[in-house]
Order: structure tokens, then C-alpha cells, then sequence
């Protein structure tokens, strides 16, 4: 198209024939750009007749990324409970999520452990209630930390016994 259009503000006048079309889809309607109405017409036309194959298009990326996501949370954590799998891909890997298992930042190795890290202590350890009465972020996570590193080495399927994993974890939740 050769031709740069400009930014401009919807109540400004503009020629005849153009639209105002605002800039992203944020909502806010003050800022955007004006386009022939005619090629916006057309743009808009063509967006409606594919919206459905896009929409299975992303619909079937997502659901091979939730796919890749459970192989990988399987292969690293195969003793993991199913409802605790479950719990972490719903949770971690949501899309939009903004967590860390939609990180493009990390490694899938890496998102995979600080998901299930987290899950762990947020499920299976008394930080919450370290929380609740009153205990810093650190100190609480400082405390749980074993109790953490001792539930996940059992679901790798590594020396530590699910029972000893109990025990801890009942201590803790005593002692708190």
C-alpha cells in the first residue's frame, strides 16, 4: 500500500468515503486510523468468513499445547496424582493465565517444575495458612521447602517414600 496511515482521534473530520477504525481491540474508541470504507467493508467480510476457521485453527493449537503440556508434566512426574495433573494443567498452564506454565521465557522442563513446585505448596503443605497467620511470602515458602522438594521427588518416582512425605507433612501441619 505504500502509504503510511496516521494516527489520528475519532471526533477529528475526515473525508468522505473513509471510516474510523480504532486502534487494537481494547475498546477504546479515541485513537485509531481512517481507512476507505469500502476496503474496511471488505476486511470485515472476510474476517466473518473465516472466524470459524480460525477459531477451530486456535482451538486445535491449544488443545496440542495442553497435550505437549500433560506428556511433559507425565514424563517428569510420573507418580503425580491424576487430580493433582489435572489441577496444574487447569491452573499453571491456562491460557491467559499470565502463570507460569504459559512463560515463553522458560523451558518447558523449567515451567513444568516451578508448576508443579507451586502446586505443591499451595495444595499439599501449610503455607497458606503460614499465610493466613501472618507469616511472610519467604519464610512461609522457606518453611514448606522440604516438605516441597520431598512430595516432588515422590511423584518423579525418586528415594522418597510417600509415606515419609505424610509423616513430614503432618509434623508440619502440628506444629503450625
Amino acid at each position: 500500500m505504500g502509504v503510511h496511515e496516521q494516527n489520528c482521534f475519532e471526533k477529528e473530520p475526515f473525508a468522505t468515503g473513509y471510516v474510523f477504525v480504532p486502534k487494537g481491540d481494547t475498546g477504546k474508541r479515541t485513537l485509531g486510523i481512517r481507512v476507505p470504507s469500502d476496503i474496511y467493508a471488505a476486511v470485515l467480510e472476510s474476517a466473518a468468513a473465516t472466524a470459524e476457521t480460525r477459531a477451530n485453527a486456535v482451538k486445535l493449537r491449544d488443545e496440542k499445547d495442553l497435550a505437549h503440556s500433560r506428556q511433559i508434566l507425565r514424563t517428569q512426574f510420573p507418580l503425580m496424582p491424576a487430580e493433582s495433573l489435572e489441577a496444574i494443567l487447569n491452573h499453571a498452564f491456562l491460557k491467559g493465565s499470565g502463570r507460569v506454565g504459559r512463560t515463553a521465557t522458560q523451558s518447558d522442563k523449567r515451567k513444568a517444575n516451578l508448576a508443579v513446585e507451586a502446586h505443591i505448596r499451595h495444595t499439599h503443605t501449610p503455607y497458606e495458612s503460614m499465610l493466613h497467620a501472618g507469616a511472610g511470602r519467604e519464610e512461609a515458602r522457606n518453611a514448606v521447602w522440604g516438605l516441597v522438594k520431598a512430595i516432588k521427588t515422590a511423584w518423579e518416582g525418586g528415594d522418597s517414600q510417600p509415606m515419609d512425605v505424610l509423616a513430614l507433612r503432618n509434623r508440619m501441619v502440628e506444629s503450625n
